[in-house]
């Protein structure tokens, strides 16, 4: 809304005061309009932001619930391979056999890797990015922050590689002699005792960050992802 001043005649303090007070609830209303266009504009960011996050913290969940579902396949999977170790060497068994037997409880494959989910947070970097973020409601930006913030910490976590990354070389030259048939019970003993140890420490770590994710997803539209059995 434009005035001309120059245009803007008064002979009375009456007309002075009526044509000011004109002047400024014009602008006043200018400014209001403008606020709400604003505001709006900013809510729609934030809800589109909200609904990006709350979709990429869904898939992440997913994600968690998959590789938790394999390292409990994959705990299930050494429990029998150290009861049929303890069998084994509690029987008149030949070496040979022993390794045998050891080698089909694994499938064949001796696999002992831990799965580890992909966690995505690009939705939540553009959110900040944009400054989105400073426009979602509060109670649900503190459970995202909670989310991303347990994602990170799983994160660093699994970058230290911790007891893993120590009897992993012991595993894969364990492995190698199960193969070759010349691998002795005790140290596969030994050697699944660890990778037991390892996957168990890496599986809780798992979990807690898979709480972390529901209790954020918790009241969202939707609900959270369905929990893995």
């Amino acid at each position: 809304m434009l005035f001309d001043i120059r245009r803007i005649q008064f002979h009375t303090l009456k007309e002075f005061a009526r044509e000011y007070v004109m002047i400024v609830v014009g602008i006043l209303t200018a400014l209001a309009m403008e606020h709400v266009a604003t505001t709006h504009h900013q809510n729609e960011l934030a809800e589109q932001s909200r609904q990006r996050i709350a979709e990429e913290l869904r898939l992440d969940l997913s994600e968690v619930h998959k590789a938790a579902q394999e390292n409990a396949a994959r705990l299930k999977q050494l429990a029998g391979v150290s009861q049929v170790i303890s069998e084994a060497m509690a029987s008149s068994q030949t070496l040979g056999e022993i390794n045998q037997r050891v080698n089909a409880a694994f499938g064949g494959h001796g696999k002992m890797g831990v799965s580890i989910p992909v966690l995505r947070h690009e939705s939540w970097d553009v959110a900040i990015a944009d400054q989105s973020v400073g426009h979602i409601e509060s109670d649900a930006l503190r459970r995202y922050s909670v989310a991303y913030a347990a994602q990170r910490d799983y994160s660093a976590l699994n970058a230290q590689g911790g007891l893993l990354l120590l009897v992993a070389p012991r595993a894969i030259e364990a492995i190698a002699d199960l193969q070759r048939g010349e691998a002795e019970p005790a140290e596969l003993r030994s050697v699944v005792a660890l990778l037991t140890a390892a996957l168990q420490t890496s599986q809780s770590n798992l979990l807690d960050l898979q709480d972390a994710l529901e209790k954020s997803l918790k009241d969202e539209p939707g609900g959270k992802t369905a929990k893995a059995s």
